[in-house]
């Protein structure tokens, strides 16, 4: 679990490194709730998911980003991602510091996930994902 007074990210779970498919899939995972319209999506789920990038550091390194989320929920108080990061102990407060975290990181995330993605994810990302959008698949029947 997480040293509060480490600098260093964690992994939630024991497992160290991803395969490239996981990884691919956690970042398009990612990807799907930062443009999902569902309001099931909350900025804590997003937070969590965005330090399992961390078994994917040998794809890509995503430790600036993490660590700048980690500055930024704890600058409220030190423990504050690790309760985040633990889903028992995750309170209505540090929701609202995880939401106000993704708000303030949300270009530059989705920039460097996009980056992180492999050619044919990228492809895949702005052709299929990006026309559904344009061409109706998440669009409201008016």
């Amino acid at each position: 679990m997480l040293n509060p007074n480490s600098n260093s990210t964690f992994i939630p779970n024991k497992e160290k490194e991803a395969s490239p498919e996981k990884c691919q899939m956690i970042y398009w995972n990612i990807l799907e709730m930062m443009e999902s319209k569902s309001t099931e999506v909350r900025a804590v789920t997003l937070v969590r998911e965005i330090f399992q990038t961390q078994r994917c550091d040998h794809q890509s390194d995503l430790s600036t980003l993490r660590n700048s989320y980690k500055t930024y929920v704890d600058q409220y108080k030190a423990d504050t991602l690790t309760k985040i990061m633990d889903i028992e102990q995750t309170g209505t407060k540090d929701e609202e510091i995880a939401l106000q975290a993704f708000t303030h990181y949300q270009a530059w995330t989705k920039k460097l996930i996009i980056g992180s993605l492999n050619w044919p994810q990228w492809i895949k990302y702005y052709t299929f994902s990006k026309a559904e959008q344009t061409f109706g698949k998440n669009k409201k029947n008016k």
